[in-house]
């Protein structure tokens, strides 16, 4: 069962996933920063996702090369770095792409926070005795150094003003094509036969 998963023992002490994961965890201890979020605030429904859930994915997404909310959902169902960041949670594709489409503020404030994010900060928070701290102690600095400079790299216009690359609505498309080709057919079919049987019925007086 899921519970009985050792997730400190899913990865090793040079994996970057490490670094996003107590990054997002300390951004998402601000109590500005969980006001931001929208879902979060909305009384209707289930309980909310976490957002710092949501947003180690799509941060594990584009630092990975990956702009697919329909590939991220995959991912979260195999991939041992994200089982790690997530420790249990397992959103659907929906949650994951209108994460994306509705939570700007809080996306730009993530990386208005990762711009400010220095090496020392990250030291800071080694040395602390607490659970963030424990977990940034089990990671190589130099792996460390490298994460945080990929993460000052992300580009806030970009990665949000691309479009979610979701193969299932290319599927879907593609599948809205076929079926108008089908019809075209059908009709064409139609119009044969009641040619043949206008002739028939010519033939037959």
């Amino acid at each position: 069962m899921l519970q009985s998963v050792n997730f400190e023992g899913l990865l090793d002490r040079d994996n970057k996933a490490r670094v996003i994961d107590v990054i997002i965890d300390r951004f998402a201890m601000s109590p500005d920063v969980e006001a931001l979020y929208s879902k979060g605030n909305s009384h209707r429904g289930r309980p909310a996702i976490p957002f710092a859930a949501l947003l180690k994915i799509w941060v594990y997404g584009w630092l990975n090369g990956i702009a697919s909310s329909h590939a991220l959902a995959t991912e979260v169902k195999r991939n041992v770095e994200l089982m790690y960041m997530l420790r249990g949670v397992n959103p659907a594709q929906h949650s994951i792409s209108d994460f994306r489409t509705d939570e700007h503020p809080l996306l730009h404030a993530f990386f208005e926070y990762c711009r400010s994010f220095t090496e020392e900060a990250w030291l800071l928070i080694a040395a602390e005795d607490s659970t963030s701290g424990e977990r940034a102690r089990k990671v190589d600095f130099p792996v460390a150094s490298e994460t945080i400079g990929a993460l000052k790299a992300l580009d806030a216009t970009t990665l949000l003003g691309a479009a979610d690359h979701d193969d299932s609505s290319k599927a879907a498309s593609l599948w809205d094509t076929e079926i108008e080709r089908l019809k075209e057919k059908v009709e064409k079919l139609k119009r044969q036969k009641a040619r043949l049987n206008e002739r028939l019925r010519k033939m037959m007086k």
